[in-house]
């Protein structure tokens, strides 16, 4: 072996020491952490819910009521009804249940579109600022009309609620409803692994007959799963700069989403499955669809093998890893009954 080549062996495995050291420090510093900390949901998560609740309420008082001819929304579909399967994070079994959902040939079940651009929280997010005082005083239609607009008041001048509403429903449509017409499907949906119950109230606001799924997979067997599918763990929860990378991390996100869902009350009509009925070979298939008005071969997914989607499992998680993820999920863990 010439120097040059000792040298670039010997740079490799400095780095290749320093890369482990640094995941070693994080694992030990997120268990540190673990035994201090109480909230892995945080106060700003858990008020995610209300504020949204609260700020579209605010809209619909306004005027941005569901589509309808005599609010002026012509573009109104009193039969759409888009089916949105929410996974509590990943490797929870979603791309499986997308595929059963798919055998039903009338409907596009669209999968994770444009991820990293978290278009439906951000969008969501927008409403947590509504409030009564805020922005009812400057909708067009709340005021008198005037002669002469040079002679009113413009500074703040907001077109009304009810389009401002259906400007929202219109971009959902032609971005994934349009598409899948045109393939011949005549309903649509999606699946995703980071919408909480906040986004699925912004959602069922603009679709009210649209239909909800939220799919659970114990974190611990998820997050192996994560592992073995990508190594070292790199996901994001959102783009850019909110990566998981630790257990602690994985965890944090599984607990945060399946916390919101546990808060959403029953009446919300959402169907919850666990991953790990939905593979017992006893999962009531003919409820499932009846519950969401579809029409589905289950079999023909489930006697499929997709590459991508089921890797070789790796070691088990360490002893660590099981006692991190037991202590940040736990409040979720013992809400849906897993030990």
């Amino acid at each position: 072996m010439t120097a040059e080549a000792t040298t670039k062996t010997a740079a490799a495995e400095r780095q290749r020491a320093r890369a482990i050291a640094r995941r070693r420090l994080r694992e030990w510093g997120e268990t540190l952490r673990c035994v201090f900390a109480t909230d892995w949901a945080g106060p700003r998560d858990a008020r995610r819910l209300e504020q949204v609740r609260r700020g579209l309420e605010e809209l619909q008082r306004f005027g941005a009521a569901a589509p309808s001819p005599e609010n002026g929304a012509a573009s109104a579909e009193p039969s759409e009804a888009p089916v949105f399967l929410c996974a509590v994070g990943w490797r929870t079994g979603s791309t499986l249940l997308q595929r059963i959902l798919a055998t039903d040939r009338r409907l596009m079940m669209w999968g994770e579109p444009m991820a990293r651009f978290g278009m439906i929280s951000r969008l969501a997010e927008m409403f947590r600022f509504a409030r009564p005082a805020w922005p009812l005083a400057f909708f067009t239609d709340r005021h008198p009309p005037v002669d002469d607009p040079a002679a009113q008041w413009l500074a703040n001048h907001y077109p009304p609620a009810a389009d401002f509403a259906e400007s929202l429903r219109d971009q959902f449509r032609r971005w994934l409803a349009v598409p899948a017409a045109r393939k011949g499907y005549t309903s649509w949906g999606l699946k995703e692994t980071r919408l909480d119950a906040a986004d699925a109230l912004f959602l069922r606001w603009l679709f009210p007959r649209s239909r909800f799924i939220v799919l659970l997979r114990d974190p611990r067997d998820a997050l192996r799963s994560s592992k073995s599918f990508a190594q070292p763990l790199l996901l994001h929860r959102s783009w850019p700069g909110d990566h998981v990378r630790t257990s602690a991390q994985f965890a944090g996100h599984w607990n945060r989403l399946a916390l919101s869902w546990r808060d959403m009350p029953a009446s919300f009509g959402h169907v919850v499955v666990k991953y790990e009925e939905l593979v017992s070979g006893a999962f009531d298939f003919r409820a499932f669809e009846a519950a969401l008005g579809l029409k589905l071969d289950e079999q023909a997914a489930l006697a499929l093998r997709i590459r991508g989607t089921q890797r070789p499992l790796r070691e088990p998680l360490s002893a660590r890893e099981r006692w991190v993820v037991k202590r940040v999920a736990a409040e979720g863990l013992s809400a849906y009954g897993y030990r």
